[in-house]
């Protein structure tokens, strides 16, 4: 083959100018600065407040007992398949727990994601909502062709709170309602064209913001957490074993534990059926939480 033959051929497919991307760069500085101006605010309203939320939430949570539930990891994390690890490796965390945005403003803690059923668990690992695929397989077929590792779990928690149920959030709600946006914040959204962040009017509206399919946007943008990772973050400092919530991919229920909550508990979660000799670390207990933290 000759040299001539060799050579690749290029083609531009998109063309920026240096001051185009200034202007870009400039104008994205301008709505990151808008938007942690705007967290920074409702963190500190809710500063004042931050016994009285948790407590909001603590004092409604619930018993929880399940069994034959569903955890799907990647092949690799096969040995450990009850380790919250896994929800902090990413910058953004996960739905209900923070990971790598930045650790000195916003501490990590992990999160064990459960499902009620090996599809939702797929799905809600996927991120594939029902019929939609992933190199032409359906999360049915990618759980038939073996690409992860699924297991059974059971458990029983003594603090959970349940956000199916919209009055387990009421009173959290009434809380946070009396925090308003000042017109700054709407002013700023309007010159820099953007729609501003509005106050949610009840608690449906709430909970729809912590089930958003797009929720890591801010973490993943702006570096600021997103409403679900702060209520996440109250319900583990207030020391709520966990979150029930239902999959935004096909409403089946979906739980995220938080193992380090369980060190005053009786609760526990664990491996069911037959198990690998690998696997190691097969329940979360009072006496064995620390090896899931």
């Amino acid at each position: 083959m000759s040299k001539k033959e060799e050579q690749k051929t290029l083609y531009v497919l998109d063309e920026l100018s240096p001051q185009l991307i200034k202007r870009w760069m400039k104008e994205y500085n301008k709505i990151s600065d808008y938007c942690w101006d705007h967290f920074s605010y409702f963190a500190h309203k809710r500063s004042h407040k931050y016994e009285e939320l948790k407590n909001a939430l603590r004092t409604n949570t619930r018993m929880f007992e399940f069994n034959n539930w569903r955890r799907v990891i990647d092949n690799r994390f096969f040995s450990e398949p009850l380790s919250t690890k896994g929800s902090m490796i990413h910058f953004t965390g996960g739905r209900f727990n923070i990971g790598d945005i930045d650790s000195i403003k916003f501490p990590r803690f992990g999160g064990l994601y459960l499902a009620h059923d090996t599809i939702t668990a797929l799905r809600e690992k996927l991120g594939l909502k029902s019929q939609q695929q992933i190199g032409g397989l359906t999360a049915e077929e990618i759980n038939i062709a073996g690409n992860i590792s699924q297991f059974q779990i059971r458990g029983k928690l003594t603090c959970v709170l349940d956000i199916h149920d919209h009055g387990s959030l009421q009173e959290f709600f009434e809380l946070i309602s009396t925090i308003h946006i000042p017109t700054q914040f709407i002013a700023r959204a309007s010159k820099l064209k953007i729609s501003p962040m509005r106050h949610v009017k009840n608690v449906k509206e709430l909970v729809q913001t912590f089930l958003s399919p797009n929720w890591n946007i801010m973490p993943a943008q702006f570096d600021v957490p997103a409403n679900p990772q702060i209520l996440g973050q109250l319900a583990h400092a207030a020391g709520i074993e966990a979150i029930l919530y239902p999959s935004v991919k096909n409403t089946n229920q979906c739980l995220v534990v938080y193992p380090d909550n369980f060190k005053n508990s009786d609760a526990y979660v664990e491996l069911e059926g037959d198990i690998s000799e690998l696997v190691v670390n097969r329940r979360i207990d009072q006496n064995t939480y620390q090896n899931y933290i």
